[in-house]
């Protein structure tokens, strides 16, 4: 379990690094689509690679096992790799959730919109993925509010 807590911290991180060295102009074209499969034709087109190569580079420098590493490749493609299809599958559905939640769409049609083989790869299903966000919205929004609303932020 460790290695999907990992995973997931550490998929993006390819974003990280290309903020660090890319035209802001290009950063905000490549986010603006809220659709992760045209953010990675649009970093192919314009700079030839990809977040998920970048990330899985720096995995392969910081020399992590090779689950994890192929989590971070393929968490847009999780078949693409044989190997680790269910590790690149769970981070694909987090990274599904996450990107639904923050442009704010339909989790259930966000989540419709993948394979339907990575549920059953997965052992997981749209309906149970649905209740745990929303619970975990849920929780995340009563920390704020006792965080924020009590004065503890000042």
């Amino acid at each position: 379990t460790e290695c999907f807590f990992v995973s997931g911290l550490l998929h993006d991180d390819g974003r990280l690094i290309m903020l660090q060295g890319l035209p802001e102009t290009l950063l905000r074209a490549i986010n603006r689509t809220g659709d992760s499969d045209k953010s990675l034709e649009l970093e192919k087109y314009h700079l030839g690679f990809t977040h998920t190569e970048v990330g899985a580079e720096l995995a392969r420098q910081w020399r992590l096992p090779d689950h994890i590493i192929a989590a971070i490749e393929y968490h847009h493609e999780p078949f693409a790799n044989h190997q680790f299809q269910r590790e690149a599958g769970l981070v694909c559905i987090a990274n599904t959730v996450v990107t639904a939640t923050e442009h704010q769409q339909s989790l259930e049609q966000k989540l419709q919109t993948l394979q339907p083989h990575l549920f059953s790869l997965t052992g997981l299903d749209i309906q149970h993925i649905s209740k745990v966000a929303k619970a975990a919205t849920a929780h995340f929004k009563e920390v704020y509010r006792l965080l924020f609303s009590s004065g503890l932020a000042a």
